[in-house]
């Protein structure tokens, strides 16, 4: 595909998922949550079927990833609602806009929110800062805002929509995601090319305070991601080196109804810093990766990465050739 084909592409889905986020949020305010998510799986359902090529490709990384997982027939049911994830994601900010009283009202059901609270409080005594670990899994867009409405605001990491294929839809999703909730200092600290966002998060963790960062996406770090050698973001490792801040991981559960959620929290991850830069940084980015898959294969159909993960293989791939010796 030319250059000028690639753009117009993705200037055609940038303009379509604005107006579709658009009308969805029209929608919520009449049409019942239960069935704005049915059609988003219903449209999920759709693209499996029609993407036949990209279908394939998805159940062999899911049987290769949750070996767990004998049943073929549910291997199919979690690739369907693969497909819908990203619209899924969609739906999160626009329920939690349209429902903030039931959705908050639900969550204390689900989650001891002052045990959450603690768990922060105690992980964070060192004053070191804290950083927050999640993967692009179940209500990813909302997860900070949920955390701010319980008293336990932090600043997420962002790639800056400019630097995105679709960046008008994905700054009203981030507008939209911050109103609902945020750390009113710091909002976010937007990631890309000339952003010097590292001496920026370095200085917000040496204040004591809180930052919230993924690992699930392009990067030049080549590790072993569910058995094979994929191209990975190192940032959550070269800050918690950096700062020695202590790495909280979690992330923000689905329920079976659409306004319910749950947050869930693990305890921190153990890692010691021995003066060995490389090693250490790879020892702590294994970890994450170790946590990350856990949390990924306890809703394996919430995770809207699947399909990033052939791009970051790829990646890999190419980087370590430019590494191997060339022949002759």
């Amino acid at each position: 595909m030319s250059k000028k084909a690639r753009f117009f592409l993705f200037g055609v889905m940038d303009y379509s998922f604005q107006a579709l986020f658009d009308f969805i949020r029209f929608l919520a305010r009449f049409v019942p949550p239960r069935v704005l998510v049915a059609t988003a799986y219903g449209i999920g359902y759709v693209m499996y079927y029609i993407r036949m090529e990209s279908r394939q490709w998805l159940l062999d990384a899911l049987r290769e990833a949750l070996p767990e997982i004998s049943d073929e027939r549910q291997l199919k049911k979690i690739a369907r609602k693969v497909f819908s994830a990203p619209l899924r994601s969609m739906l999160d900010p626009i329920f939690l806009e349209r429902y903030s009283e039931r959705v908050e009202e639900t969550l204390r059901k689900t989650t001891d929110v002052d045990e959450i609270a603690r768990k922060v409080r105690e992980t964070e005594a060192g004053g070191k800062g804290l950083i927050f670990f999640s993967p692009h899994l179940g209500g990813i867009s909302i997860v900070h805002a949920i955390s701010a409405r319980f008293g336990n605001p932090y600043t997420p990491l962002v790639r800056h929509p400019d630097y995105t294929p679709v960046p008008r839809y994905v700054w009203k999703l981030a507008l939209l995601a911050q109103s609902l909730g945020c750390d009113p200092e710091e909002p976010a600290f937007f990631t890309g090319p000339g952003s010097n966002v590292v001496p920026k998060v370095l200085e917000h963790l040496k204040k004591g305070k809180r930052v919230g960062i993924t690992f699930d996406m392009m990067g030049s770090t080549v590790v072993d991601f569910f058995g094979r050698p994929t191209a990975i973001a190192s940032g959550i490792a070269l800050f918690a080196l950096e700062s020695g801040a202590p790495i909280l991981p979690g992330y923000l559960a689905r329920g079976k109804d659409p306004l319910t959620y749950r947050l869930y929290l693990c305890e921190p991850l153990q890692y010691e810093i021995t003066g060995d830069r490389e090693a250490d940084m790879r020892n702590i980015l294994n970890k994450v990766i170790e946590k990350g898959e856990e949390m990924i294969r306890k809703a394996p159909e919430d995770w809207i990465s699947w399909f990033g993960l052939r791009q970051w293989r790829e990646r890999a791939k190419k980087i370590l050739e430019e590494k191997s010796p060339s022949d002759g």
